[in-house]
C-alpha cells in the first residue's frame, strides 16, 4: 500500500509517547512491504532507517497546529501527483487532521483520511477544531477502549473506529546481572539509593502528577529511593519541592537518559509508579511491565485494560489506597516480584509492536476498501 504521511516529528531520541509510536507504526509498515511517503521539515531530525522514506519539505523548522492546515495542504497534493497514494494518515488530531481533511476535500483526493487518536485532551482553544476532525474523519484508529469511547462522546462514528493496542519489542538479549546494572547506572547519573527503588517514566509535566509522588515519598522516607526518568518544564520545581519536604536524598530526576540507560534503570527497580489519570494506552507502563515490574497506577482511562489489578500490579482509587498499594511492594517483594513476571508473561503474549503494525495494517486496508 503507497501512504502519505504528513509528520511533526520523528526525533530517535524523543521522549514524547506519541513520536516514538509513529516512528515504530512507520518503520513496522516499511517491514511489511507498505511505501510510506513521509512529509517532514527540513530541518526536524529522524531515525537514520526511516530516512529513505522521507520527504523533506522546503520549510526550516516543524509548524505549529494554528499554520499547518494553512501550508501542509499543497503538500499533500503534490505528494499525490508524483505517487498517488491509496491512504492519507495523520498522527495528530490537532496538528494534521485539519490539514488532511483540507486537502481532501480542496482537491478532491479519493482516498480515506485516517486519524490516530491516543487520547482526548484538547484545550479550550483547540476543543472545537478537535472534535470537528473526529467528526469528519473517514477512520479513526485508537490504541484503547477508554480513546475509543472518548472519540465517540465526541460525535465520532462508531462504526469508523478502531482499537489497536501499542506494544513493545521482545527482549533479544539478556538482561545484564542487577548488580552490574546498579554499580553502572547510579555511579554515573550521582545517585545514591535508600532501600528499593520506585521508578516512573515519562515527560515531568502536570498531566503526570510528578507532584504526588514527591510529596508521597515524605511517608517513604529512608525505606525507598523515587528515580522518575524524564525531562520536562517541572523538573526543576519538583526537585525545590523535593529540597524543601527534605526528601531531596530519597528523589532523583536523571532527566532524559538514552534507551540503553533506561533499559538499565528498569532492571535495577523493584516497582514501577505511574501517577498519570489520563493515558491513551502509555508505553512506559507496557515496558516496565515487560520489564518484569510490577505496577502501582491509578483505577483510571486505559490503565485497567493493560493492569490486572492483584495480579500484575495495583489499581488505586485514592491517595491513601496509592500508598497502601506501595507499602504492600515494599513489605512483599516477592509478591512483587511474582506479579512481575505475570505482567511480563501478558506483555509477551498480546502486546508486542508487530501485533500493533498487524492491527493497523488491517484497520488501513479496511478503510481503503
Amino acid at each position: 500500500m503507497i501512504l502519505c504521511s504528513p509528520s511533526c516529528g520523528l526525533r530517535p531520541d524523543s521522549g514524547s509517547g506519541g513520536e516514538r509510536y509513529e516512528a515504530e507504526v512507520l518503520r513496522g509498515l516499511v517491514e511489511a512491504g507498505d511505501q510510506p511517503h513521509i512529509l517532514l521539515a527540513r530541518d526536524k531530525p529522524a531515525a537514520l532507517d526511516l530516512e529513505p522514506f522521507i520527504e523533506r519539505l522546503p520549510v526550516g523548522r516543524g509548524l505549529r497546529w494554528w499554520v499547518m492546515p494553512w501550508i501542509m495542504p499543497r503538500f499533500i497534493r503534490a505528494c499525490w501527483r508524483e505517487h498517488g497514494f491509496q491512504l492519507l494518515r495523520a498522527h495528530s488530531v490537532r496538528f494534521l487532521g485539519p490539514a488532511c481533511l483540507i486537502a481532501k476535500r480542496r482537491w478532491g483526493l479519493p482516498v480515506p483520511v485516517v486519524v490516530h487518536l491516543h487520547h482526548w485532551e484538547p484545550t479550550r482553544v483547540t476543543a472545537p477544531l478537535e472534535r470537528w476532525v473526529l467528526r469528519q474523519i473517514d477512520w479513526i484508529i485508537v490504541d484503547s477502549q477508554f480513546a475509543a469511547g472518548q472519540a465517540v462522546e465526541q460525535g465520532a462514528r462508531a462504526e469508523r473506529i478502531r482499537v489497536v493496542h501499542c506494544g513493545t519489542h521482545p527482549r533479544k538479549t539478556p538482561c545484564p546481572p542487577r548488580e552490574l546494572a546498579e554499580g553502572d547506572i547510579l555511579r554515573r547519573y550521582k545517585m545514591t539509593r535508600s532501600g528499593p527503588i520506585l521508578l516512573a517514566v515519562g515527560p515531568v509535566i502536570a498531566r503526570k502528577n510528578p507532584e504526588f509522588l514527591v510529596r508521597l515519598m515524605t511517608n517513604f522516607r529512608g525505606r525507598a529511593t523515587l528515580i522518575w526518568v524524564g525531562e520536562g518544564p517541572l523538573r526543576p520545581a519538583m526537585e525545590r519541592l523535593a529540597i524543601r519536604l527534605r526528601v531531596a536524598s530519597h528523589v532523583w530526576f536523571p532527566g532524559f537518559v538514552p534507551e540503553a540507560d533506561k533499559q538499565a534503570f528498569f532492571r535495577l527497580a523493584d516497582c514501577f509508579v505511574h501517577t498519570s489519570r489520563l493515558e491513551g494506552f502509555p508505553l512506559a507502563v507496557l515496558e516496565a511491565m515487560a520489564a518484569g515490574l510490577p505496577v502501582v497506577a491509578w483505577q483510571a482511562a486505559s490503565l485497567p485494560e493493560l493492569i490486572h489489578a492483584g495480579k500484575t500490579g495495583w489499581l488505586a482509587d485514592t491517595p491513601q489506597q496509592y500508598e497502601e498499594a506501595v507499602a504492600s511492594v515494599l513489605s512483599n517483594p516477592v509478591l512483587g516480584r511474582q506479579m512481575g513476571q505475570a505482567g511480563a508473561t501478558r506483555i509477551t503474549r498480546h502486546f508486542q509492536w508487530v501485533h500493533t503494525v498487524a492491527g493497523v495494517r488491517a484497520a488501513y486496508q479496511e478503510a481503503t476498501e
